[in-house]
């Protein structure tokens, strides 16, 4: 049998303004993140999001992450 690794990733944001993603996900950046904007449709209209990937192997890492990004 073959194991296959699962790769987690967060979505940190949506935005319909380019800009506004790419200075929050600067932000998670200078936090030690790393991360991306992705363009998507979303009812007809482009919208940015945040994406935030690394060592987000398992879901427990994933919402710990989540979590720091929330505050909490």
């Amino acid at each position: 049998d073959e194991l296959v690794a699962k790769r987690f990733r967060i979505q940190a944001g949506s935005f319909t303004n380019r800009k506004t993603a790419e200075l929050l996900l600067r932000r998670f950046r200078e936090k030690g993140l790393t991360g991306f904007v992705k363009s998507a449709q979303a009812n007809n209209k482009e919208v940015w999001r945040i994406i935030i990937v690394g060592f987000l192997d398992d879901k427990a890492n994933a919402h710990r992450i989540l979590n720091e990004i929330m505050g909490n």
